[in-house]
């Protein structure tokens, strides 16, 4: 037994790592004074495919993936596939591709191909690689502020290491959370932004971002500041103030008394008339956003003049 283990052994060696043994061996025993063993042996090497060549990840979604490659130097019939991963993969092609599928999206996967024929199979070739992630679900504005806005959301179904937010005002914008909620800072008031939430994974590699999700808002209008009163008549007031830092898209004015009014304009003047002479009024004015949301009132107040 240890004679024929140093054969095989042997027989590898000269074979190589690719090719498979063969050894043919024969036991003569003669008649003579005694019994005489004569051991016969060669070695011969049965050709196996190599190594395949340029495997390459040609597409890869949420939950499938194409492996392509170019077949070995020596000849092969077909081509084994493992995938290590979340599920685990294990099947043969004939061909130099191999389509992946029921993946996770945002998994990480390490696939093996190795070529083989009728005699061996050869080595394998690795590639990783990352599922697209998901689309982040349920993306919701919270406690909106003139400068600021919080957004939340839920995570994707499948593995999500990050999020990505982008802001389509401004190119320029991107910024990276590791938790599924994000507050926005340095806001214009009264400025509409569309804000795009995107899950990533594969930062130590090759980040990899899924389809985004969107949400549009309004920041809210910022206060109104110097309102004055300009005239007072018997039956009219005239009310003038600033612009607000921001943007703004219309002005609310409610004035209180008898009789009582709601007002929308569009520049920083307002003549409210058709007063009642002697009677006292207030007059709150507000900052109205693109969407109908309205900034902080200022108020001030006033008797028409008898």
């Amino acid at each position: 037994m240890i004679f024929c283990d140093t054969i095989r052994s042997m027989a590898q060696i000269a074979c190589g790592q690719y090719h498979k043994p063969f050894i043919l061996l024969s036991i003569i025993w003669l008649n003579g004074d005694g019994w005489e063993h004569h051991i016969h042996w060669s070695c011969g090497c049965i050709s196996g495919p190599g190594i395949i060549r340029n495997l390459n990840l040609k597409l890869v979604s949420t939950s499938s993936a194409v492996l392509e490659w170019e077949s070995p130097q020596e000849g092969a019939t077909g081509y084994k596939v493992i995938v290590i991963g979340d599920p685990p993969l294990d099947f043969n092609v004939t061909l130099e591709n191999a389509d992946l599928s029921q993946l996770i999206p945002g998994n990480y996967y390490t696939a093996f191909i190795s070529a083989y024929n009728e005699s061996k199979e050869g080595g394998a070739l690795s590639i990783s690689f990352n599922a697209v992630p998901g689309k982040v679900q349920n993306v919701t504005a919270l406690n909106i502020n003139p400068t600021s806005v919080a957004l939340s959301w839920q995570p994707p179904e499948g593995n999500a290491s990050s999020y990505g937010i982008q802001m389509l005002q401004d190119p320029t914008f991107n910024m990276t959370v590791t938790s599924n909620s994000v507050t926005i800072g340095n806001l214009t008031p009264g400025n509409d932004y569309t804000f795009l939430v995107s899950a990533v994974v594969g930062e130590n590699h090759l980040p990899l971002q899924g389809n985004s999700s969107d949400i549009s808002i309004y920041t809210i209008p910022n206060v109104i500041e110097n309102m004055n009163i300009d005239n007072i008549t018997t039956n009219t007031v005239f009310l003038s103030w600033t612009h607000p830092a921001g943007n703004r898209s219309s002005y609310g004015i409610e004035v209180l008394g008898i009789p009582s009014k709601n007002l929308t304009v569009y520049s920083e003047s307002v003549l409210v008339d058709q007063l009642v002479p002697g009677n006292y009024y207030t007059f709150s004015i507000f900052a109205i956003a693109g969407n109908g949301l309205s900034g902080k009132t200022t108020v001030n107040s006033t008797f028409t003049g008898e």
